[in-house]
Protein backbone atom coordinates (compact mmCIF):
# COMPACT_ATOMS: atom_id res chain seq x y z
CA UNK A 1 0.00 0.00 0.00
CA UNK A 2 1.27 3.48 -0.86
CA UNK A 3 1.93 6.03 1.84
CA UNK A 4 -0.48 8.91 2.35
CA UNK A 5 0.82 12.37 1.46
CA UNK A 6 -2.05 14.73 2.27
CA UNK A 7 -2.09 18.11 3.98
CA UNK A 8 -5.36 19.88 4.85
CA UNK A 9 -5.33 23.39 6.27
CA UNK A 10 -7.36 26.56 6.62
CA UNK A 11 -5.82 29.99 6.68
CA UNK A 12 -5.59 33.39 5.05
CA UNK A 13 -3.79 34.21 1.82
CA UNK A 14 -0.77 36.19 3.00
CA UNK A 15 0.66 37.54 -0.25
CA UNK A 16 -0.55 39.25 -3.39
CA UNK A 17 -1.54 36.77 -6.08
CA UNK A 18 -0.06 36.66 -9.57
CA UNK A 19 -0.97 34.14 -12.24
CA UNK A 20 2.15 32.97 -14.09
CA UNK A 21 2.83 30.43 -16.82
CA UNK A 22 5.56 27.89 -17.41
CA UNK A 23 7.42 28.05 -20.76
CA UNK A 24 5.04 25.33 -21.99
CA UNK A 25 1.99 27.47 -21.09
CA UNK A 26 0.82 25.77 -17.88
CA UNK A 27 -0.63 28.33 -15.47
CA UNK A 28 0.42 28.42 -11.82
CA UNK A 29 0.63 30.73 -8.81
CA UNK A 30 2.65 30.65 -5.61
CA UNK A 31 1.63 32.30 -2.37
CA UNK A 32 2.01 32.05 1.39
CA UNK A 33 -0.82 30.82 3.59
CA UNK A 34 -1.04 32.03 7.21
CA UNK A 35 -2.68 29.53 9.54
CA UNK A 36 -3.30 30.36 13.17
CA UNK A 37 -2.38 27.67 15.67
CA UNK A 38 -3.95 26.93 19.04
CA UNK A 39 -3.17 29.43 21.80
CA UNK A 40 -1.29 27.85 24.68
CA UNK A 41 -2.04 28.75 28.30
CA UNK A 42 1.14 30.79 28.74
CA UNK A 43 1.03 32.61 25.39
CA UNK A 44 -0.55 36.00 24.87
CA UNK A 45 -1.49 35.11 21.27
CA UNK A 46 -1.79 32.00 19.17
CA UNK A 47 1.20 31.33 16.95
CA UNK A 48 0.82 31.86 13.20
CA UNK A 49 2.31 29.26 10.87
CA UNK A 50 3.28 30.19 7.29
CA UNK A 51 3.10 27.64 4.47
CA UNK A 52 4.44 27.91 0.91
CA UNK A 53 1.56 27.01 -1.41
CA UNK A 54 1.60 26.27 -5.16
CA UNK A 55 -1.51 26.00 -7.32
CA UNK A 56 -1.55 24.70 -10.90
CA UNK A 57 -3.87 25.03 -13.89
CA UNK A 58 -7.58 25.46 -12.98
CA UNK A 59 -6.87 25.87 -9.25
CA UNK A 60 -4.36 28.65 -10.00
CA UNK A 61 -6.77 30.39 -12.37
CA UNK A 62 -9.63 30.17 -9.84
CA UNK A 63 -7.49 31.51 -6.98
CA UNK A 64 -6.09 34.43 -8.98
CA UNK A 65 -9.46 35.36 -10.48
CA UNK A 66 -11.76 35.12 -7.45
CA UNK A 67 -9.55 35.39 -4.36
CA UNK A 68 -7.11 37.95 -3.00
CA UNK A 69 -4.71 38.64 -0.15
CA UNK A 70 -6.46 38.28 3.21
CA UNK A 71 -9.20 35.87 2.03
CA UNK A 72 -9.75 32.78 4.16
CA UNK A 73 -9.49 29.47 2.31
CA UNK A 74 -9.34 25.75 2.95
CA UNK A 75 -6.77 23.78 0.98
CA UNK A 76 -6.07 20.13 0.42
CA UNK A 77 -2.49 19.62 -0.74
CA UNK A 78 0.31 17.22 -1.46
CA UNK A 79 3.62 17.99 0.29
CA UNK A 80 6.57 18.26 -2.12
CA UNK A 81 10.05 18.42 -0.53
CA UNK A 82 12.71 20.59 -2.21
CA UNK A 83 16.46 20.44 -1.72
CA UNK A 84 18.95 22.90 -3.14
CA UNK A 85 22.44 24.20 -2.66
CA UNK A 86 23.21 27.93 -2.48
CA UNK A 87 26.24 29.57 -4.10
CA UNK A 88 28.22 29.12 -0.86
CA UNK A 89 27.67 25.36 -0.99
CA UNK A 90 25.18 25.25 1.90
CA UNK A 91 22.40 22.71 1.52
CA UNK A 92 18.81 23.80 2.16
CA UNK A 93 15.50 21.97 2.50
CA UNK A 94 11.95 23.24 2.20
CA UNK A 95 8.48 21.89 1.63
CA UNK A 96 5.96 23.30 -0.85
CA UNK A 97 2.33 22.30 -0.62
CA UNK A 98 0.75 21.72 -4.05
CA UNK A 99 -3.01 22.26 -4.03
CA UNK A 100 -5.30 19.46 -5.13
CA UNK A 101 -8.48 21.19 -3.90
CA UNK A 102 -9.30 24.72 -2.70
CA UNK A 103 -12.45 26.30 -1.21
CA UNK A 104 -13.08 29.92 -0.19
CA UNK A 105 -14.57 29.87 3.31
CA UNK A 106 -15.30 33.54 3.85
CA UNK A 107 -17.51 36.01 2.03
CA UNK A 108 -15.94 38.12 -0.69
CA UNK A 109 -15.40 41.77 0.21
CA UNK A 110 -18.31 44.06 -0.59
CA UNK A 111 -18.06 45.85 -3.89
CA UNK A 112 -18.48 49.57 -4.23
CA UNK A 113 -22.21 50.25 -4.75
CA UNK A 114 -21.43 52.77 -7.52
CA UNK A 115 -19.73 50.04 -9.54
CA UNK A 116 -22.72 47.74 -9.08
CA UNK A 117 -25.18 50.38 -10.24
CA UNK A 118 -23.53 50.74 -13.64
CA UNK A 119 -22.13 47.27 -14.24
CA UNK A 120 -23.78 45.47 -17.18
CA UNK A 121 -27.23 47.00 -16.64
CA UNK A 122 -29.39 48.73 -19.18
CA UNK A 123 -31.48 51.79 -18.40
CA UNK A 124 -35.25 51.07 -18.38
CA UNK A 125 -37.61 53.81 -19.36
CA UNK A 126 -40.61 54.78 -17.24
CA UNK A 127 -42.89 54.61 -20.27
CA UNK A 128 -45.77 52.20 -19.46
CA UNK A 129 -46.90 51.91 -23.11
CA UNK A 130 -44.42 49.09 -23.83
CA UNK A 131 -45.68 46.84 -21.04
CA UNK A 132 -47.66 43.77 -22.24
CA UNK A 133 -50.29 43.98 -19.48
Amino acid sequence: MADINKFVCTGRIGTDLELKSTPSGISFCKFRLASQGVKSKNASEAETYWFDIVAWKNNAEFICRYLSKGRKIAVECTAIPNQWQDKNGNKHNSIEFHITNVVAIDKPPKQNSENLATADFEEISDDDEDLPF
